[in-house]
């Protein structure tokens, strides 16, 4: 797993689509998708998503919108910061997946990180970071999770 931080100077001041929000100020969704897809060996950077015409004008991601590599695509997404929904079912099935990969919306819905594996003999899940560009929980570090989004080629 290469961890990457939307934080990088190499792409920190890289604007979201045609929004003003920056990679290091907004991008962990496009972060959390590019360790995703370097996973399954697409070794893209950060700036090929947020070049993209996928970005509302406040710089969040238009799910509809994304132009994957390889065939990926969204799959499903599922709660939101005005509908939280944990389905523990779903990310489990996706962790399981050999051909895909599953994002988890966190901190009240205000952060992504990509799912790594289940925390066993506790609620939680080990994620790859963005913010620092490290491994470590979700709900351990971030209180919880309100939403997923679900990737497959």
């Amino acid at each position: 797993m290469i961890y990457l931080s939307q934080r990088d100077a190499r792409w920190a001041n890289i604007k979201l689509g045609k929004s003003n929000q920056t990679i290091g100020r907004s991008g962990c969704t496009t972060t959390s998708l590019t360790m995703g897809l370097n996973y399954f060996g697409f070794p893209i950077q950060p700036p090929y998503i947020a070049n993209q015409d996928t970005y509302t004008i406040d710089g969040y991601i238009l799910w509809s919108k994304l132009d994957l590599p390889g065939s990926f695509k969204l799959i499903k997404r599922i709660g939101s910061t005005e509908t939280p929904i944990r389905d523990d079912k779903a990310i489990l099935e996706s962790l399981r997946s050999t051909n895909g990969f599953v994002l988890l919306n966190v901190n009240h819905g205000t952060h992504w990180v990509l799912a790594l594996s289940k925390v066993w003999f506790k609620n939680d899940y080990y994620v790859a970071d963005p913010w620092l560009g490290d491994r470590r929980t979700a709900c351990g570090t971030y209180q919880n999770i309100v939403g997923s989004a679900h990737f497959v080629r």
